[in-house]
């Protein structure tokens, strides 16, 4: 059976499941669920339980490839709550309930605030100067993190969860790329830090999905956030050169591998979205 075609309606399965799952912890917390609004329901299902000023976020994917998946979401919540409480710019998590992580029917959940948001996406100069404060907020948190927590303990994870004869090429491939890295580098990293995941709200941009958190070279959210100007305001911002294009190279590098990886391993279980991008990117990585 071809690991990226099989599996059809395993999402679908998964996010009705989920969002039981949801649905009885929030009653349980005193929370309303007769209005719950689905924002997203893809790597993770996210619910504002309206009126509510909450917001509930389930793993779907992340959950089932992850092998600790509750382990992120503390580290997620440790950062966020961190970055809030110094002023930086990211969702924080709920006052109003025991943010978790929460354990229901097998599925990992956890509380946040809700903001308003606008539907369009952050300019490059405005995710550029939110990176910077979310770094500068993110100084001294008193929690140990892993290093490079997307590009090492992801990849294991999601190469675990692929076939064998498909793992055994990019594991040898993703061994090569993170001896290329600098190790020295000890800053605090939004970990996935692209633009889809800053949110635009009426108390300003607001950083969320901080699930990938780790400390690592800074150069590692900068290759997440690709855009040149985006990179150019971060330096800017913090009065320092902007990296190159070969400084970023080695993080683009492991990068691509991560997304590879991690688009394998999701594919069997939302078929209909990532099959096909996870075939193209497998071709494109393994092309002689």
């Amino acid at each position: 059976m071809n690991p990226v075609t099989c599996g059809r309606g395993v999402h679908g399965e998964l996010r009705a499941a989920g969002l039981a799952a949801l649905l009885a912890l929030a009653r349980r917390s005193g929370l309303p669920t007769a209005a719950p609004r689905v924002l997203s329901d893809r790597a993770n299902l996210v619910v504002h339980l309206a009126p509510a000023p909450v917001v509930a976020r389930v793993p779907l994917l992340a959950g089932r490839v992850r092998r600790d998946p509750t382990a992120w979401l503390r580290r997620e919540l440790a950062v966020a709550a961190h970055v809030a409480a110094r002023g930086g710019p990211v969702v924080a998590p709920s006052a109003v309930v025991d943010p978790g992580p929460h354990a229901e029917a097998g599925f990992a959940a956890t509380f946040w605030e809700h903001a308003a948001t606008r539907d369009e996406q952050p300019d490059p100069a405005t995710a550029g100067v939110a990176l910077a404060h979310l770094h500068a907020a993110a100084e001294g948190l008193p929690d140990e993190l892993p290093w490079l927590a997307p590009a090492v303990e992801q990849v294991h994870d999601a190469l675990a969860a692929c076939p064998a004869e498909i793992a055994d090429g990019l594991r040898k491939r993703h061994e090569s790329l993170v001896s290329a890295v600098d190790r020295s580098g000890g800053a605090v990293l939004h970990g996935d830090a692209h633009a889809g995941n800053l949110l635009l709200t009426g108390a300003g941009p607001r950083w969320t999905d901080l699930e990938e958190t780790c400390t690592g070279p800074r150069e590692w959210d900068l290759a997440v956030l690709a855009d040149p100007r985006a990179i150019s305001a971060y330096a800017a911002e913090l009065g320092r050169p902007a990296p190159s294009r070969d400084d970023l190279e080695p993080y683009r590098a492991l990068r691509e591998l991560e997304g590879t990886a991690w688009l394998t391993a999701v594919a069997p279980l939302y078929p209909e979205r990532y099959a096909a991008l996870a075939q193209q990117r497998l071709s494109r990585l393994t092309r002689p």
